[in-house]
């Protein structure tokens, strides 16, 4: 067999380099002997990588891509990204799933399950208590004929002095300055604009002590005379009036107005309450 230059004496751990074997003569035929205890092997007096492989102690840093069953991984150095990875090839804590997801959909971000569509089945109990509904999930929309709500409510008053001047085509807004009871916020400058669509009992009138003849209470929608009020018997200078008058929860408002045919009505006192008694839909 050809001779090594027995100068360096080889390892165990050492990586075999052209520099180290620069002295092999060339078309040698090696023996078992002169290779123990490296990755290497004989195949016909050839060398070979053997059975165990080679070790990442003999592999310099650099790029590589390794090849996974069911997945692949991108390795560069020391560093390595799976992608596709099977269940069966993840180590550590992995999150488990315990929902009932049966007719929903969920999703998870770590550790932590939002389910979207929730069924009976889903629920421990068929029952669903307060405890299990998020607070305002339930709209008034969603609360059934017959349930009282929580719908806008309110109950406002004049104050001071109004001057309503004469005549059977004039119609004069009543100021509303003193508001006893406003619910959800919808009463402002004399006006009421509900938030929650649906029908509204309203009750309003006016009354001043002296000075009008035939005094009118009107309740206006959206600037146009949707109900007006009766003279009381006996009482010329009092007018009063109910109605149930629907609104769509944006756009639509109501006012109180006031008309009289003679006379100068001062001192008006004025009142107009609404209560929301039908959502809709």
């Amino acid at each position: 067999m050809g001779v090594l230059d027995t100068t360096y004496t080889f390892t165990a751990t050492d990586l075999v380099t052209s520099a180290k074997l620069n002295n092999v003569i060339d078309q040698t035929t090696f023996t078992a002997t002169a290779i123990t205890g490296t990755t290497l092997a004989l195949s016909s007096g050839q060398l070979k990588v053997n059975a165990l492989g080679i070790t990442p102690m003999e592999v310099a840093n650099g790029n590589y891509t390794i090849n996974v069953t069911g997945s692949s991984a991108t390795c560069t150095g020391n560093a390595a990204t799976a992608t596709n990875v099977a269940y069966t090839g993840l180590t550590g804590t992995v999150p488990t799933w315990n929902q009932n997801t049966t007719g929903s959909s969920a999703s998870c971000t770590g550790n932590a399950a939002t389910v979207t569509t929730v069924t009976s089945a889903s629920l421990a109990t068929d029952s669903v208590t307060t405890i299990k509904i998020l607070d305002g999930n339930v709209t008034q929309a969603k609360i059934g004929a017959n349930v009282v709500g929580k719908g806008p409510l309110v109950f406002a008053q004049s104050i001071g002095v109004q001057s309503v001047p004469s005549g059977n085509t004039i119609y004069t807004k009543i100021l509303l300055g003193t508001e006893t009871v406003d619910t959800n916020n919808n009463f402002a400058n004399s006006r009421f604009t509900p938030t929650v669509a649906g029908y509204y009992q309203v009750n309003f009138g006016i009354g001043t002590g002296t000075g009008a003849i035939a005094l009118t209470a009107f309740l206006f929608k959206n600037s146009n005379n949707a109900s007006n009020g009766t003279i009381v018997a006996g009482q010329t200078f009092v007018s009063r009036g109910s109605v149930i008058v629907f609104l769509n929860g944006s756009s639509d408002f109501i006012e109180l107005y006031a008309q009289h045919v003679q006379g100068s009505a001062t001192n008006i006192d004025g009142n107009l309450s609404a209560c929301l008694i039908r959502s809709y839909p």
